[in-house]
């Protein structure tokens, strides 16, 4: 199985526990992305979609969106891509890249410590990033960024990329790709969406 493929399986099986979890999903608010909660921890399943808005509007989506293609005849403002979590709750982000562009190298130093999954020929190779650590030339199509809290995630083609994270202020946060990755970048509903914080 080709690391691609082993990707889309990955995401399909995340897919397939999210649907699992019963049809409690289905009255979730339509602005919120999709949450599980697993012992106390809030878990963001969000896939990096290229061209999901037409030709280079690459997209964050959550997985409460998938299986409804939009294009951006159709749709030209994008996704309501925001997230809703609580503070003081441990949250746990897991960003699907299906996109295999490389548009540069990411340097620099941690400040969220993340886990990288990458599916080579000879098996999945799991690299842990702890806070502090110098990352340096790294290649990468997007980045998960939270420019408030100093988070700067790399997200490298083909991957699954985790991170945990807890909101102790509430409030709303802005994510976007700072990677230079098409029309999308900077777009609201595609490259950018909001978390808010709630009490």
């Amino acid at each position: 199985m080709s690391g691609k493929q082993l990707i889309v399986t990955l995401f399909f099986l995340a897919l397939g526990v999210v649907i699992g979890f019963g049809s409690s999903l289905l009255f979730l608010p339509r602005n919120t992305a999709s949450v599980s909660t697993t012992q106390g921890q809030q878990v963001i399943y969000i896939a990096v979609i290229p061209d999901y808005g037409g030709n280079g509007w690459d997209a964050f989506v959550p997985l409460k969106y998938l299986g409804y293609p939009i294009t951006a005849h159709e749709n030209i403002v994008g996704i309501n891509n925001t997230i809703v979590v609580k503070a003081g709750v441990p949250v746990k982000f897991v960003i699907i890249n299906l996109d295999t562009m490389v548009t540069m190298n990411f340097s620099g130093n941690v400040a969220v410590p993340f886990i990288l999954y990458n599916d080579t020929e000879n098996g999945q190779i799991t690299l842990t990033f702890n806070k502090g650590q110098y990352i340096q030339n790294l290649p990468i199509g997007h980045t998960f960024t939270i420019p408030k809290l100093d988070i700067n995630i790399p997200l490298p083609p083909d991957t699954v990329v985790s991170f945990n994270y807890t909101f102790t202020n509430p409030g709303t946060y802005e994510y976007l790709c700072i990677t230079p990755c098409g029309p999308g970048m900077g777009q609201l509903g595609y490259m950018v969406g909001y978390i808010i914080v709630q009490p």
